[in-house]
This record gives structure tokens, C-alpha cells and sequence, in this order.
């Protein structure tokens, strides 16, 4: 659709503001339409911001049990590399530096 006279520029400044324009208003008329159910004992479901946090603690839940798994894993394994080291010194023998001394 053209409209003599005026540059294509304007035109589309123009029509720019008016579709703003009309979208801040369904946007408005929409809070008012949620606000009022509300009211009224409307229930939307969780936000988009509820939504994201359930999912980041369940992530953080998985984690922190494979972490603690690790852990325990990690403090077995290091207690067995010294379960079957023997004291080459045993309490009878004097150690030498003891046999120096006496």
C-alpha cells in the first residue's frame, strides 16, 4: 500500500509506531485479563523462571549424588592402598637408629 506524498521512511516510521502501539495495548489488555482471572481464582501453571529453577535443582541433585558416590569411591580406594602394607619394624627390634644410641 503506497500513500503519495509521503517518503518511504515516514511511511514505515508510521506504521512502525502504530503496530508498537497496538501491541502495547493486547499486551496490557492481557496483564488485566490474567490479573482479573487471578482474582477470581485463576491458576496459570508455574512461570517460565519456576519451570527453569525445578529443572537446574534436579540437575544439581544428580550431581550431587554422582559427587558423593565419587567421594566414597575414591575414600575406599585410598584406605585399600594401605590396608595390606606390613611394618617392616616390628616392636621387638630396636630400629637402628635406637641400636646407635644405646
Amino acid at each position: 500500500m503506497e500513500v503519495k506524498g509521503v517518503p518511504k521512511q515516514r511511511a514505515y516510521d508510521i506504521a512502525r509506531k502504530e503496530f508498537y502501539k497496538l501491541r502495547q495495548q493486547e499486551e496490557i489488555e492481557r496483564r488485566i485479563a490474567v490479573e482479573e482471572a487471578r482474582m477470581y481464582g485463576g491458576y496459570f501453571g508455574e512461570t517460565d523462571l519456576q519451570v527453569g529453577m525445578k529443572i537446574e535443582d534436579r540437575a544439581y541433585e544428580i550431581w550431587k549424588k554422582w559427587a558423593t558416590d565419587n567421594i566414597a569411591r575414591l575414600e575406599v580406594d585410598r584406605e585399600a592402598a594401605y590396608a595390606n602394607v606390613v611394618d617392616s619394624m616390628s616392636d621387638d627390634k630396636a630400629a637402628p637408629e635406637e641400636e646407635i644410641l644405646a
